[in-house]
């Protein structure tokens, strides 16, 4: 989202501190691999394919970098 020129992320699910404290600590030790649960990457120049892309059901977590 942007706002007043400011930008962040926000999930797209509902979390608790503790649970996204629980996701990092089994990321810091190797037992799962982030990477793995993105199906694609997009630039920002490129982000109406990546919400062309979101739409598909055969998606899984779409990154869109800056």
């Amino acid at each position: 989202m942007i706002h007043f020129l400011e930008t962040w992320m926000d999930a797209s699910f509902g979390t608790t501190p503790l649970a996204m404290q629980q996701a990092i600590r089994l990321m810091e030790r190797g037992l799962i691999d982030p990477e793995s649960t993105i199906s694609h990457h997009f630039p920002l120049s490129d982000i109406q394919r990546a919400i062309e892309i979101m739409g598909l059901p055969e998606r899984n977590k779409v990154v869109i970098n800056p």
